[in-house]
C-alpha cells in the first residue's frame, strides 16, 4: 500500500546496518515497511501499558484524601 504521508527520519549507521539486513534476509519488504512494523509495535505496547496502568491505578476518593491529612 502506498504511503499517505511522507516522512524523513535519520537513523544511526548501526540502525540502517541492521534494517538493510533484515530487508536482505526477506524479513521485511524495505526499510520503510520495517520502520511502519516498528512504529506500530511500539504504538501497541504504549496502549497496552497505558491500559494497564489505567487498570492498576483507581482513582482516589475524597476519604482516601482525608485519612491521608490527619
Amino acid at each position: 500500500m502506498p504511503a499517505k504521508h511522507s516522512r524523513h527520519i535519520a537513523l544511526t549507521g548501526s540502525l540502517v546496518e541492521w534494517a538493510e539486513h533484515q530487508v536482505a534476509r526477506g524479513e521485511y519488504t524495505s526499510v520503510s515497511d520495517l520502520i511502519r512494523t516498528a512504529v506500530r509495535f511500539l504504538k501497541a505496547h504504549e496502549e497496552g501499558r497505558r491500559e494497564a496502568l489505567s487498570l492498576t491505578h483507581e482513582p482516589e476518593t475524597v476519604a482516601d484524601e482525608s485519612c491521608r491529612l490527619r
